[in-house]
C-alpha cells in the first residue's frame, strides 16, 4: 500500500482497500496522507504490516493489485513464488491479479557503476529543488539492479543516498514465472 497513492484514489471513488506494507515509514506516509482527507475516504482503507510473501488476511478478494514496480522489490524467485502463492490465496474466484513492472533498461544494465547518471531536478516536498542522480551496478547472474539514488539540494543543505534493488524481470521471464505458479 506504500503511501497510499492508488489506495486513495481508489477510496475516493467509493472502493474499499486492504492494503499491505512491511515498512513502518511506508506505513506513516499512509497515515498522513489520509489523516487530509474526509472520514468515509479513511474508514474505506485498511493497512495491514506485514510481508507480502508471508501475510495471511483471512479474506477474498475480487481484485488484487502490486502497482509502481512493487514485484520488483522481491529479489529471488523463491521470495516471487511465495508472493504469487499469497495472491493465489487472496483472490477471489474468478478474481483478477493486476500488476506493473518495468522490464529492463539497456541503460541500467551496461551502466559504469562508478559514474553518477544526471536526472532532471526536482522539488522535494520537504527539501526545496533537488538534483537528483542515479549509480547503477547489475548482478548478471541474479539478475538484480542495485542503484544509489543520490539528491542533493540545491540551497546548500547536507545531500543523501537511498539505495534500491529491483530484481529484472523480461516480458517472457514474468509470463514463464505466472505460468508456473498457476495464472
Amino acid at each position: 500500500i506504500g503511501t497510499g497513492r492508488s489506495a486513495v484514489e481508489l477510496a475516493r471513488a467509493r472502493v474499499a482497500v486492504t492494503g499491505v506494507d512491511l515498512s513502518a515509514p511506508m506505513l506513516s506516509g499512509l497515515e498522513q496522507r489520509l489523516a487530509a482527507e474526509p472520514a468515509e475516504v479513511r474508514r474505506r482503507v485498511r493497512a495491514v504490516r506485514g510481508d507480502m510473501r508471508t501475510v495471511r488476511l483471512r479474506k477474498r478478494f475480487p481484485l488484487v493489485i502490486a502497482v509502481f514496480n512493487t514485484v520488483l522489490h522481491l529479489p529471488t524467485r523463491s521470495d516471487m513464488e511465495q508472493f504469487l502463492a499469497r495472491v493465489r490465496g487472496h483472490l477471489a474466484a474468478g478474481g483478477r491479479f493486476v500488476f506493473d513492472f518495468s522490464v529492463p533498461q539497456a541503460d541500467y544494465l551496461g551502466a559504469d557503476p562508478e559514474r553518477r547518471y544526471g536526472a532532471p531536478r526536482f522539488r522535494h516536498p520537504s527539501r526545496g529543488v533537488v538534483r537528483y542522480g542515479e549509480r547503477c551496478d547489475y548482478d548478471a547472474m541474479r539478475q538484480v539492479l542495485h542503484m544509489r539514488l543520490e539528491f542533493s539540494p540545491e540551497d546548500g543543505s547536507s545531500p543523501w543516498a537511498d539505495p534500491l534493488t529491483h530484481r529484472q524481470f523480461c516480458a517472457q521471464g514474468m509470463e514463464a514465472l505466472l505460468h508456473d505458479n498457476g495464472f
